[in-house]
Formats: structure tokens, sequence, C-alpha cells
């Protein structure tokens, strides 16, 4: 599974304006307005059950917040770009500056984890992720995206 499968310009922000966390996550969570409230509650507390375990900022500016959950269908994600960087308590204490949350359903499980290894390939790659922090659209984001996905 790649990114461009569930990420479309609606589910894109180019500057995120909260710098915390949790500030963060609530703002790519209102980017998947195709999941009722409801189900966006249970996700952000799920989600941030998963940062309670384990920090999902994997270095080098990158932060991946993901869950499984039984309250919704299909997988979805959403992009996020912050000029100033997060304070996601990531694996090298640096600030997050490029952000994709994935939410799936629990019957997903291997697509899921597909979706999230493809992720961390794309964003392995510094003059991709030096790129998107460098985008002024949607648009654009997609574009990079596309060329890599």
């Amino acid at each position: 599974m790649k990114i461009l499968d569930v990420l479309d310009e609606r589910h894109i922000e180019i500057n995120l304006k909260n710098t915390t966390k949790e500030g963060v996550i609530d703002e790519l969570l209102m980017l998947l307005k195709e999941i009722p409230e409801k189900e966006r509650v249970i996700i952000r507390r799920e989600v941030m059950e998963r940062e309670a375990i384990k920090s999902t900022g994997i270095g080098h500016g990158i932060g991946v917040p993901h869950t499984e959950t039984d309250s919704i269908e299909g997988i979805h994600a959403a992009l996020g770009i912050s000029k100033k960087g997060v304070d996601f308590l990531s694996l090298d204490g640096e600030p997050v500056y490029i952000l994709i949350l994935v939410v799936a359903n629990r019957k997903l499980n291997l697509k899921y984890l597909s979706l999230l290894a493809h992720v961390a390939r794309i964003l392995s790659k510094e003059k991709i992720v030096e790129r998107l922090k460098n985008a002024n659209s949607p648009n654009e984001v997609m574009e990079i995206l596309k060329e890599v996905d």
C-alpha cells in the first residue's frame, strides 16, 4: 500500500499552527473530515495512548503518529508540515517538521503495516523531507509524493 492510496490534498496542511504533540495530532485529525467527530475523539485517545508507550517521532524531523482502531472502516492518512517544529519527544531529541498521521481499521493490519513501512521509506530520503518542508501548497506536496510513491 502506498501513501497516495489514502492521502489527497484535503488531508494536507502545510502550515500547522500548534507546537505541541497533542495540538498537531488534533489538527491532523481535523483534516479527516470524512470521519465523524465521535470517532475522531476515540482515535485521538488511541493515538495518544500509543504515543504514551513510545513516541512515533522517528528522528530527522519526522513524526508518524498512528493507530489501529475498531471505530472506523478503511485506512486514512493526513499530512502536516510545521514551520516552527514540534516537540514530539523524538528518538533523536530534535523537533518534528513533517507529520503523517495514519489510522486504520484493525482488520486491515497487513495493509496498515505495509503503509507505515512505505511512509518510513519515503521519509528516509533527506532530499524528499527538505522538499516537503519547503512546499508551498498541498498540491506541491502531492506532486513531490507522486515522484517517489
